[in-house]
């Protein structure tokens, strides 16, 4: 038994009677994922920019800590911690290109993942030159973070 069609509704057959459905047009078709689609690729951008200040305020709120762990001065701490923001702004081109040749969603989720290796590799470092590289470290990978488009 076939369908019976009418004007802006199909008729379509079940056990015992004929169901009357509106007919929708491919594009007014609902897709209950869509929502989710939108809404997820915002919320790991928010997460990378929420992670990329509290990586840029940290040395600077924890300094007496790290000064202490290193065994340097405050000032010297500063003058480590300010190395995040060169490797910051070199890391702009090289993602400039990554983001032309690769997708957003692929360089983006790459490099925040890899700015979790580097958040560990600040973490563990025990001598000066260890912090000033993880700090170059992490600069140069979330600068995705601040920059997604």
């Amino acid at each position: 038994m076939g369908f019976l069609r009418g004007p802006g509704w199909a008729i379509t057959p079940t056990r015992s009677f004929c169901h009357r459905e509106p007919m929708l047009a491919p594009s007014e078709q609902q897709q209950p994922a869509a929502g989710l689609k939108l809404i997820a690729p915002i919320v790991v951008l928010a997460c990378g920019h929420m992670l990329s200040n509290l990586v840029r305020t940290l040395p600077a709120v924890s300094i007496d800590l790290i000064a202490a762990d290193l065994q340097v001065n405050a000032a010297s701490v500063g003058s480590l911690a300010g190395a995040y923001y060169f490797a910051f702004a070199a890391g702009q081109i090289p993602l400039g290109v990554a983001l032309d040749r690769f997708s957003v969603r692929t360089v983006s989720i790459a490099l925040l993942l890899a700015t979790v290796i580097g958040c560990g590799f600040a973490a563990l470092a025990r001598t000066p030159l260890e912090f000033c590289l993880g700090q170059m470290l992490l600069g140069g990978l979330i600068a995705a973070a601040d920059n997604p488009l």
